[in-house]
This record gives C-alpha cells, sequence and structure tokens, in this order.
C-alpha cells in the first residue's frame, strides 16, 4: 500500500470521529480529568443517615484522589468542614471552611440552621480570611501627615492627611483629646480632594499671654470590616500641637510722648531765644561787640 493511500486513510478515520490524538500531559481544568467523583454522592448519603465521621472519610478520600472540578471541590470542603465541626475537631474544621473561602470568597452557610459549632468553625475562618485581605491591603496603603504646630486659641485646628492605596469603602478618623487622661473623641475626616483628608477642631479662646494647652491625637484607616490599615500616632503615643494666647496687640505711643518730638522742640526753642536776643541787643543801639548765647530747654 503506498503511502499516499495510507495517509487517505488516516484522514478519513479522523474526520469521522473514530481516532482522537491527545498530545502532552493534561492540565489542571482538562475535562478529561476533571470529572465529578462518585465518592461526594457517597459522602451526601452517609451525612444523611447521620453517618457524620464516615462521611468526612469519604470526602477527604476524594479529595486525596484529586481531579475535582472547582464546583466540587467547593461543596467538598463545605461538607467536610461541616463534619468535622460536629464530630468536636474545630481547628481541621477552620482549616476546610478557609480552603472552601479561597476557592469561593463569598460562600456562606445558613447559619440559622446549622449547630453552634459549625458556625463558629466558619466564622473563624471568615474573620482570618478578612484579616488576610486586610494585611494584603495594608501594605499598599500609605499616609503621610504634617503636624500643625501650634494653633492661635479661638481659631480652628485643621489637620490634614494625604493618604494613599485606599479600597473602596475605606474611612479615616482623626481621634483627639484635651489631656493624656481624657478619652479620645472620633471625628470622620473628609475627602477634599483625591487623596487628601481634613478635619477641623475648635478650640478655646483665651487671652491670658502665660497660658497653652496642647491637643494630642492620631490618625487611623480602617476599611469597611473595621479591620486597621495604616495608623499615624497611637491611643498610646499620640502626637500633639500647642493651643497659644493671640499676641497682644501694642498700643501706639503718642507722638508727644516720644523722644524726637521733645528734641526737636528743645530745639527751636533755642534757637528762637538767640535770635531774640541778639535782635534785641543790636536795635537798642548799644555796641556790646559780639555775643554768642544759648539756652537748653530741657523736657
Amino acid at each position: 500500500m503506498s503511502r499516499y493511500v495510507l495517509a487517505g486513510i488516516v484522514a478519513a478515520f479522523c474526520m469521522s470521529g473514530a481516532i482522537v490524538f491527545h498530545t502532552g500531559p493534561a492540565l489542571a481544568g482538562d475535562p478529561l480529568l476533571e470529572q465529578k467523583s462518585p465518592l461526594l454522592d457517597k459522602a451526601k448519603e452517609a451525612f444523611d443517615k447521620g453517618d457524620t465521621e464516615g462521611a468526612a472519610r469519604i470526602i477527604q478520600q476524594a479529595l486525596d484522589t484529586g481531579h475535582l472540578k472547582v464546583s466540587d471541590k467547593i461543596v467538598a470542603y463545605k461538607l467536610l468542614g461541616k463534619c468535622l465541626a460536629m464530630l468536636g475537631r474545630q481547628s481541621e474544621a477552620v482549616q476546610a471552611f478557609s480552603r472552601l473561602l479561597v476557592l469561593s470568597p463569598d460562600a456562606q452557610i445558613e447559619e440559622k440552621d446549622e449547630p453552634e459549632t459549625v458556625t463558629m468553625a466558619f466564622q473563624r475562618a471568615k474573620a482570618m480570611q478578612d484579616k488576610e485581605s486586610a494585611e494584603s491591603t495594608a501594605a499598599s496603603v500609605e499616609v503621610h501627615h504634617v503636624n500643625p504646630g501650634a494653633v492661635v486659641s479661638g481659631q480652628k485646628a485643621a489637620i490634614t492627611a494625604d493618604v494613599t492605596g485606599l479600597p473602596e469603602g475605606a474611612s479615616v478618623t482623626l481621634y483627639y483629646a484635651n489631656s493624656m487622661d481624657a478619652p479620645y473623641t472620633p471625628v470622620l475626616m473628609q475627602q477634599a480632594e483625591r487623596g487628601k483628608w481634613t478635619a477641623s477642631l475648635e478650640t478655646l479662646q483665651f487671652t491670658d499671654p502665660s497660658k497653652e494647652y496642647k491637643i494630642y491625637y492620631y490618625i487611623e484607616v480602617t476599611d469597611e470590616n473595621d479591620n486597621v490599615l495604616a495608623t499615624v500616632g497611637s491611643e498610646d503615643s499620640p502626637m500633639s500641637f500647642r493651643i497659644v494666647s493671640p499676641k497682644p496687640v501694642e498700643q501706639e505711643t503718642p507722638y508727644w510722648k516720644k523722644w524726637w518730638f521733645w528734641t526737636a522742640v528743645g530745639g527751636g526753642a533755642a534757637v528762637s531765644i538767640t535770635l531774640g536776643l541778639v535782635l534785641g541787643l543790636t536795635l537798642g543801639g548799644h555796641d556790646t561787640g559780639s555775643a554768642n548765647v544759648q539756652i537748653n530747654l530741657q523736657p
């Protein structure tokens, strides 16, 4: 048989679907590998009959064999978490629910229909997931703040912070107190413009220049689940700025109390008296020769 005839036969078989070629190793997600395991149905039957331990063992067997579809893995870890929690194996149940949440972050359980041990294990796994998510987000959050230094009493103290990398739903809160012993008061900072957050604080008004006080404060950035993403200062180690009295207004000294006024007056009087004496002696017709007379008037 010639090679041309053989090639034609092979092509005909391929077109008819009689021969299927599969080259290379099967990869994750390949439908040839990811097939529903009959063990899952068997585990559900055992669970419905009250054989919780047997159901857990069968599910673990199904997971150990691998090649489960993602949707079947979600079912498997959810049922496994329930079984382990009902058996009192809380840490293993939390681990199973954690793997469930990795595959399906929005997964839920009907808490009202579940035993308390199951609910507690799922809540712990959810809290761990939220914390890990917050830690990952916190790495990208940056806060830059400049201390206001000193503020004049009676004026508003403007606190500003430049915050970048905030996730949706996050908030920036200013906590302040008038003394280290006083409780902190929270104030939500407002976003004046993109990335810039501000808050204004009222200050006590006083005029005694010998008095001043401090405002202690810190800034906290939290996500929508109240996880702390970043802080500037803290309750135990706050920042502070001074509130000072306004500078007294200097009274203008009247011109008749200033040295230059009386110097000018004294100089003018001396000139007048000298000229008067000279003119008087001359007009009187007495030739007395020349004489210089000067009288200085002190203020």
